[in-house]
């Protein structure tokens, strides 16, 4: 998820200078992205009991960074809005995954203080991981790096999904 949130700060560039629209454009498309995510909220609450964490986290990250391989690869403003969609929606199951994952497993003494260093570290990897894409843009293209970095983003993700799944279900609680 870092991965994909260093993307982040690479799309208005890639809006402007790929797709070649306005910032009302941008606007509209963050909407969208926040439509998606608003209609995964809600249908994440009729089913919880459908779905384990780990198809939350697996499933809501590996669709979510298809999201961001669909965007970067778009050719015109249609195709990023519903990427845009289709990311927002799948970004909010995984992101329900995580904390529900988090807080079933994070001793509530320690919460504050663990997730304090969690997003510490998240955020030193997630600056460091921005000045590595946005260099690369530089030195080759923006559309490359930016698809390159959303492939690995969902190679990791699918991994990493493939690997919960075949986890022992004793030895963590999802």
């Amino acid at each position: 998820m870092v991965l994909v949130f260093s993307l982040d700060s690479q799309e208005a560039t890639y809006i402007k200078n790929n797709l070649l629209t306005s910032e009302r454009d941008y606007g509209l498309l963050m909407s969208l992205a926040g439509i998606g995510s608003i209609i995964g909220s809600v249908l994440s609450t009729y089913i919880p009991e459908k779905f384990s964490i780990k198809h939350y986290l697996g499933i809501g990250s590996s669709i979510g960074a298809s999201g961001y391989v669909a965007f970067y690869s778009s050719i015109n403003i249609i195709m990023a809005g519903i990427s845009f969609i289709i990311l927002g929606f799948f970004l909010a199951y995984a992101s329900i995954g995580y904390i529900t994952f988090f807080q079933n497993n994070v001793p509530k003494e320690t919460m504050g203080r663990v997730g304090s260093i969690v997003a510490l570290l998240q955020g030193c990897f997630q600056i460091i991981i921005t000045l590595i894409i946005g260099y690369f843009s530089l030195i080759i293209s923006l559309k490359i790096v930016t698809i390159s970095f959303s492939l690995i983003a969902l190679l990791i993700s699918i991994s990493l999904y493939i690997i919960i799944i075949r986890r022992n279900e004793n030895s963590v609680h999802f």
